[in-house]
């Protein structure tokens, strides 16, 4: 992982090998991509996400070209309790699946 920081602008990149390949970056941890290759099943793809971060709350969203689509959404309630709620869609397989707690 090779880590930049430059007055505010942080930027993050992962290599990764073996059984498939990850490359991916960041920016200040608020929108990201990764082109990965999974040589075990033969998939590419590339994907793009998003987060968004205040003081009692944390949103994500991740889209991938494989169908994947994934939200995710964490209220900070008092200083150990928080909520949460999580969901996952595959455009391509039609599957959902939700959470929450």
């Amino acid at each position: 992982m090779v880590n930049f920081d430059y007055k505010g602008f942080d930027y993050r990149t992962q290599f990764q090998l073996g059984n498939g390949a990850l490359f991916g970056a960041s920016y200040s941890q608020s929108l990201g991509g990764e082109v990965f290759w999974a040589g075990q099943h033969r998939k590419s793809g590339i994907g793009y996400a998003a987060r968004y971060n205040v003081d009692k709350m944390v949103a994500t969203g991740q889209v991938a070209s494989t169908g994947m689509v994934a939200l995710s959404y964490v209220q900070k309630v008092s200083e150990k309790v928080s909520l949460a709620s999580h969901f996952m869609y595959n455009y391509t397989s039609r599957d959902a699946t939700a959470s929450f707690g």
